[in-house]
């Protein structure tokens, strides 16, 4: 399976090639290799992605792997960095869908609940302290008066 994302400016100003490559080229997360191909530098382990650059766009090599994380997050940068967006495969706008998701992460119910067990945690047991402090006299005056 292969997934090409696309770097696109809509609207009458598109990219140019030139423009592209100098993006690409102050980033320290592409490089340019032998054959003229961009690079990114930080890949995931065992894979090499690729960038490809033609007039008006920037497209990824085809690997599913831009779509993770990291690589994603590259993308989006380049797109910004450029006034652009970054595309799927038809057509669609994935830069803030995938951006909205990667910033507000979703938290687990174990997370949470540890959260809330410490901050209840934190305010009962001082009241607990002073409720047990102020009934002790009567307690104990209770028990001394039944004998």
């Amino acid at each position: 399976m292969s997934v090409v994302a696309t770097i696109r400016r809509p609207g009458a100003r598109p990219l140019s090639r030139p423009e592209i490559e100098r993006v690409l080229g102050s980033s320290p997360s592409f490089a340019r290799d032998e054959s003229g191909s961009w690079r990114l530098v930080s890949a995931p382990s065992g894979t090499e992605l690729f960038l490809n650059v033609e007039n008006d766009q920037a497209w990824t090599d085809g690997s599913t792997a831009w779509l993770e994380g990291a690589a994603l997050g590259q993308l989006r940068a380049l797109a910004v960095a450029l006034d652009a967006r970054v595309l799927g495969e038809e057509g669609e706008d994935i830069t803030d869908a995938h951006l909205a998701a990667a910033a507000a992460p979703t938290r687990s119910a174990g997370k949470t609940a540890g959260v809330l067990a410490a901050i209840l945690g934190i305010v009962l047991a001082p009241l607990l302290i002073v409720a047990a402090v102020l009934r002790l006299p009567w307690i104990l005056w209770r028990i001394t008066r039944q004998k």
